[in-house]
């Protein structure tokens, strides 16, 4: 068998037919592709073949965005654990295709493609899903501010205190500005610090970060800013809390509907499976063969599809 699949350099045609997919699983099955061991699941996927390249002619290639899987996710939030905001798009994604592929054969003709609505008839739409994690999650990956009402208390008075330091700051560069050795606010440790002359850094009150390596410049952080500071620290640990409870509810929510995700993401690698060899069929001008019962082989005008026409 394998010295059949080097003659007729079946590995290339899949590579070329993988090329079609939109789906990290369906490439991997396209590529593992074997020949079949019965006529009727070799009848079957013709026909699936047969209805898609039709379909694809008809109304265009049908709608996935790059699809990924999306198994892992799912094991991860099903034992308790907690997604980050890269699954939550991942699983947004599978959603919004598996809408997409409803609507797109809500609009053929069911009786033209009886296979292919069979399958796509078994979708679901989650739609009320992708809306959750859209209001958490943004599409630069970070957490809403409206994700709940705490965290934008919570970031609102962030905001405040950010303001807060930064007058602070101007005033003290500017009450302090004889003993600085520049007129800038610097960060040690995460830390808001004036650069004072060493030798004066006993006239300010505050706590010592760092010393220049020339000894002649001292990082102060001054007590005024300290207690902003610790202020502003509590507020992200709050911050960080509150980010940990709106995932950890998300997550739950997708393990709720975790077997309807599971479905549609199954369905959406069957469908593009089906879609790339037909697309690949379509663009090499082939045709679908009928199968006989009878051992007989009759092949007009072919010729090997890496063969120039």
């Amino acid at each position: 068998m394998l010295d059949i699949y080097a003659t007729l350099e079946i590995k290339q045609i899949l590579d070329e037919i993988s090329s079609y997919s939109k789906s990290e699983v369906s490439k991997k099955d396209i590529l593992n592709m074997k020949m079949f061991s019965s006529i009727n699941e070799n009848r079957i996927a013709l026909k699936e073949v047969d209805e898609m390249s039709s379909l694809i002619l008809r109304r265009g290639n049908i709608p996935i965005n790059v699809s990924f899987a999306i198994d892992k996710i799912i094991d991860t939030s099903k034992k308790g654990g907690i997604l980050s905001p890269l699954d939550f798009e991942h699983i947004a994604n599978e959603i919004n295709n598996a809408l997409n592929l409803l609507k797109y054969f809500a609009r053929s003709e069911n009786a033209l493609y009886p296979t292919l609505n069979r399958i796509s008839d078994k979708l679901i739409d989650l739609s009320f899903l992708e809306k959750e994690i859209h209001l958490v999650i943004t599409p630069n990956l970070s957490i809403s501010d409206n994700a709940s009402v705490e965290l934008y208390k919570i970031r609102q008075n962030i905001i405040k205190k950010d303001k807060d330091i930064h007058i602070l700051t101007l005033s003290l560069l500017n009450k302090y500005k004889d003993y600085l050795s520049e007129s800038t606010i610097s960060i040690r440790n995460g830390h808001f610090v004036l650069p004072i002359k060493s030798g004066f850094k006993n006239k300010i009150s505050g706590i010592i970060h760092d010393i220049s390596d020339s000894g002649q410049t001292t990082f102060v952080e001054p007590a005024a800013l300290v207690e902003l500071s610790n202020e502003i620290y509590l507020l992200h640990k709050e911050e960080n809390e509150e980010i940990r409870l709106i995932l950890k509810e998300l997550s739950n929510k997708v393990t709720l509907n975790a077997d309807a995700l599971i479905n549609n993401a199954r369905i959406i690698t069957k469908l593009d499976f089906v879609s790339a060899k037909a697309m690949y069929g379509n663009q090499h001008d082939c045709f679908v063969a009928s199968l006989v019962d009878e051992r007989i082989i009759d092949i007009k005008n072919a010729r090997h599809p890496l063969i120039d026409k």
